[in-house]
């Protein structure tokens, strides 16, 4: 009965658009947010927390043209294809390896793209920081320049 009550109370708040996003009901310093299936959101405090760390793989996921302009310090490059398979650098061989996926700006969806590709191709820890390299320059992060040091199909086992 409870269960039914709390359905139909979503579904009413639903239908008149007050329903929070899934996020408002995370734990007070929860930094990461579901944003699709099978991969999450991570704040920009926590990529720089990971690239300082080293506890995480970055994968830039903008055009190799502005991988080379200015990157995040030691982020790979790779981008889903038109086919939505990941190109450019190989990602860990290890599955459970954290990945985390930016592109240019909160408006690109290269990263989304690349992440969504990233879990179809079996990986377990994927994420994506929404700021971009715009945000990540915005809070005055270093960056590295230089070209992308591999082209073609993204070694991921798996991947056909």
């Amino acid at each position: 009965m409870m269960k039914s009550l709390s359905t139909a109370a979503f579904l009413t708040l639903a239908a008149f658009g007050t329903v929070l996003p899934s996020a408002a009901f995370a734990c007070a310093g929860h930094e990461e947010t579901a944003s699709a299936p099978g991969y999450g959101e991570v704040t920009l405090e926590t990529v720089a927390q990971l690239v300082e760390t080293k506890k995480a793989t970055i994968v830039d996921a903008n055009k190799a043209e502005r991988y080379a302009a200015g990157h995040i310090p030691g982020a790979l490059h790779a981008r889903a294809d038109e086919n939505g398979k990941l190109t450019g650098a190989a990602l860990p061989a290890d599955k459970a390896t954290k990945l985390v996926f930016y592109c240019h700006s909160e408006k690109c969806q290269a990263s989304h793209m690349a992440a969504k590709a990233a879990v179809e191709a079996g990986y377990t820890d994927v994420h994506v920081y929404p700021g971009g390299i715009v945000g990540w320059e915005k809070a005055g992060k270093p960056v590295e320049k230089a070209a992308p040091k591999t082209a073609g199909k993204a070694q991921v086992k798996g991947q056909g």
